[in-house]
């Protein structure tokens, strides 16, 4: 249990219940000591939103009991009499449909776990609203092409239901939840390239090189840089696979995150976004509310994004120079900035996107990237595990390791 706070003279001291206070008053109250009970008793009572995921979290390995998360959620709500910011039990069933990848990721930092419980406690509202009956008489709105199917806590599709049609707006903008996946060959080179080889002759035409045109819009085509940058593009591709951050499980930056052959999943609320991606557990989130500058660079920069219509834009700032935007060794340094424009196709089906790069350091000008991103409409699609980390120990640490004696 948090310190008390009082909010004036003669006003109930207003406690703020951790998981294990929350889940011992409900159901072990002789483990409380006679303050926290009495602090439970006669305060008011409020529940973070990170002991929600730790409820979900913990009932779905099995470490609690509890049968209904929505009905245990809400029995704690009124018999505590506690106030939960900013979760309703109805957020908790749809937190606990998320595949355990994200709530596992977010339970190592505390406030990224709030935040994430926020976005989607937003989203899972808009979800959960549009399961109700749309017209008197308890008739479902018919689906539209390509609306997931609704999902509920237990995990059965539908029970008997229709699936329930996406919205198509949220608080006034158009709805970019789902999973994207890009299907180009920019992850192996942005600019116009042949089909080539891989640096493995033993691997013969498996992982080979597609030939792939160039997703650059201007510029003929292809990156300007500066001699000093092309010069380090050559060192880098002498350098290739290990040079590679890929190679080594790293971050993999922006704009390159987006056109991995990987899934990544957009997460939509009212206010801010959350980006996740399947390669190495990559996520960002997207101040719309709240623009603030970064407090150290980092891999995946610092997003502050706006509507510009039904435009989704978000300048990415504060990176690192260790990222790549291909496996060709094109890169970048710490003073590039991305514009990200995300727009929705009528119909839903897919996004085109497009990325403006700058950085004095490294190009003469800036230079812009445009692609389609696909929704996966595959009725049960969710990101899967790819930690890749454990594939890339040899190629890091392998010079390490002991020599043995023959």
């Amino acid at each position: 249990m948090r310190k008390p706070r009082r909010s004036g003279t003669g006003a109930r001291p207003t406690h703020l219940l951790d998981t294990s206070t929350l889940l011992w008053a409900l159901g072990a109250p002789e483990r409380l000591s006679p303050r926290a009970r009495r602090r439970v008793d006669t305060g008011e009572n409020m529940i973070s939103v990170a002991s929600c995921w730790e409820v979900v979290i913990k009932a779905q390995k099995g470490l609690l009991t509890i049968a209904d998360l929505a009905s245990w959620w809400r029995r704690a709500t009124e018999l505590l009499a506690a106030r939960v910011l900013p979760i309703r039990a109805s957020h908790v069933t749809a937190l606990a449909a998320l595949p355990m990848l994200h709530k596992d990721r977010c339970m190592r930092n505390r406030l990224t776990d709030a935040f994430i419980a926020i976005v989607l406690g937003a989203a899972a509202t808009v979800a959960l609203a549009a399961q109700q009956p749309a017209r008197q008489g308890g008739a479902a709105a018919p689906a539209q092409p390509g609306a997931s199917t609704a999902r509920t806590g237990g995990g059965v599709e539908g029970r008997g239901r229709a699936p329930a049609a996406r919205p198509d707006r949220i608080a006034g903008h158009p709805n970019l939840n789902g999973v994207w996946q890009a299907i180009n060959t920019a992850n192996w080179n942005l600019e116009s390239h042949s089909a080539s080889p891989t640096a493995f002759s033993q691997l013969g035409a498996l992982f080979a090189i597609p030939a792939g045109q160039s997703v650059i819009v201007d510029n003929n085509g292809t990156i300007p840089y500066t001699p000093e940058g092309l010069k380090k593009r050559q060192e880098n591709q002498a350098g290739w696979p290990k040079s590679d951050p890929e190679a080594k499980c790293y971050m993999p930056g922006l704009p390159r995150a987006t056109y991995m052959p990987y899934p990544f999943q957009i997460v939509q609320g009212e206010n801010d976004i959350l980006f996740v991606y399947e390669y190495a557990s990559a996520n960002r989130v997207v101040h719309m509310t709240s623009h603030t500058e970064a407090p150290v660079d980092t891999w995946m920069g610092w997003s502050n994004g706006k509507w510009d219509g039904d435009t989704l834009v978000i300048e990415v700032k504060a990176f690192n120079d260790l990222s790549w935007f291909d496996r060709a060794g094109n890169h970048h340094s710490d003073a590039l900035t991305v514009t990200e424009r995300y727009s929705l196709a009528p119909g839903g089906s897919h996004l085109t996107y497009e990325a403006r790069i700058e950085d004095p350091k490294t190009f003469i000008r800036p230079w812009t990237i445009r692609m389609s991103l696909y929704r996966r409409l595959e009725p049960k699609v969710q990101l899967l595990e790819f930690k890749c980390i454990e594939f890339s120990e040899e190629l890091l640490y392998g010079d390490l390791k002991k020599k043995t004696s023959k």
